[in-house]
């Protein structure tokens, strides 16, 4: 027979009840402040986030560069160091990057592509980084384009940055060889790992902004058929 709780237990009821309320809401508010300390990990002060991740994020700041060149700087922290690493300035062509992009955050690493003019400012040029942002180490540094003539301009259309560090891009080149005010167009797929740097495909068909990476698959398409190739983690030299 089920015993009927006495005027006598209820007290001791209530009170445990408050307890255990207490405890909740004292775990529940803990929650908020986690996360409000969070949010002010990898702050600096005047600065823009860019891109960001659960692990890590990208902000661009103002500076200045001797003598007086006033440039946007790109910087990337991981959240566990707590750690600004510089990545690149841009700033006046034929000087400094003229832009930073494609951008891309994957797991811990930062990876990017960057555009510049040649000092005469007739070539309009490309390369990709990739940036271990645990250490600020560059584990990828390449042209985008490793056979352009004098008469060529290049620029990355698309770019995809695995979480181990591996990175594929495409790349468009403009040709001036054969006609100096009608260019001839053509496309070609990269991938830098730790099986060194290879290039993947080429044509004039190549859709410029149908890279994806899934898993360690990378994909794209050509002629409206999409092909695919394994990309790896970062070169460990």
């Amino acid at each position: 027979m089920r015993r009927r709780p006495t005027r006598r237990s209820l007290p001791h009821f209530a009170g445990a009840l408050l307890v255990f309320l207490v405890a909740l809401a004292g775990g529940l508010s803990a929650r908020p402040a986690e996360r409000a300390e969070a949010h002010h990990v990898c702050q600096l002060s005047g600065s823009r986030t860019v891109l960001g991740n659960r692990n890590a994020r990208m902000v661009t700041r103002a500076a200045t560069v001797a003598p007086r060149y006033r440039v946007t700087r790109y910087y990337g922290c991981r959240y566990r160091t707590n750690r600004f690493f510089r990545l690149v300035d841009v700033g006046e062509p034929g000087l400094f990057s003229d832009r930073v992009e494609p951008r891309r955050l994957a797991g811990v690493f930062a990876g990017f592509a960057g555009a510049y003019q040649e000092p005469a400012g007739e070539q309009q040029l490309a390369y990709v980084r990739a940036v271990d942002l645990r250490s600020g180490r560059v584990r990828v540094r390449e042209q985008a384009l490793v056979d352009a003539g004098p008469s060529d301009s290049y620029r990355v259309s698309d770019l995809e940055l695995r979480y181990t560090g591996g990175l594929a891009w495409i790349v468009e080149r403009r040709s001036f060889a054969q006609a100096p005010g009608s260019p001839v167009i053509t496309y070609e797929v990269h991938k830098v790992d730790r099986g060194g740097r290879q290039r993947l495909d080429a044509g004039p068909d190549i859709d410029p902004a149908s890279l994806t990476l899934s898993g360690a698959t990378i994909s794209w398409r050509r002629g409206g058929v999409t092909r695919t190739a394994i990309l790896g983690s970062a070169r460990s030299g």
